[in-house]
C-alpha cells in the first residue's frame, strides 16, 4: 500500500482514477499552503503577544516603582493611623476610577490628623458634589 506521500510523486496516467488523484494532490498543496500560512500567522502572533507582554512588564515595574516612592513620601508626612484614617472617610468612585478624598490638614507628623469642620448643610452638599463625580 503506498502512503500519500508516494501518490504525490507518481505518474497520474498511471494510476486509476488519474484524475482523482491530480485533484487529491491539488488539495494536498492548497492544504499545505495553507497550513504553512496558518503556521506563520500563528508564530507572528506569538511575537506580538510577547512584545505586548514585555511592554505590560515594564509599565508595571514603572507603576511600582512610582507607587513605591509615593508611598515613601507619604509616610514621611502622615502617620500609619491617620492615613487609615484618611482612607476610611474617602470614597472610590468606579465610574471615574479615582479616590474622592475629603480636606484634611497636616499640622505635623507628630499631631492627629485635623479634617476641618462644617455645617450639616455644606456637608450634605459635598455628599452630593462627591456622589455626582
Amino acid at each position: 500500500m503506498q502512503t500519500e506521500a508516494d501518490l504525490l510523486f507518481l505518474d497520474p496516467s498511471k494510476i486509476k482514477g488519474a484524475d482523482e488523484v491530480s485533484s487529491l494532490r491539488e488539495m494536498i498543496v492548497k492544504l499545505q499552503s495553507k497550513c504553512n500560512q496558518t503556521t506563520s500567522d500563528l508564530q507572528d502572533l506569538t511575537r506580538e503577544t510577547n512584545e505586548q507582554k514585555q511592554e505590560f512588564l515594564y509599565l508595571i515595574r514603572d507603576h511600582d516603582s512610582d507607587l513605591k516612592f509615593a508611598n515613601a513620601v507619604i509616610q514621611q508626612i502622615i502617620r500609619d493611623s491617620d492615613l487609615a484614617k484618611i482612607k476610611q472617610r474617602s470614597v472610590w468612585n468606579e465610574g471615574r476610577k479615582e479616590w474622592v478624598i475629603p480636606n484634611f490638614i497636616i499640622s505635623d507628623k507628630k499631631s492627629e490628623i485635623q479634617f476641618p469642620t462644617i455645617n450639616a448643610k455644606q456637608r450634605v452638599d459635598q455628599m452630593k458634589d462627591e456622589r455626582s463625580l
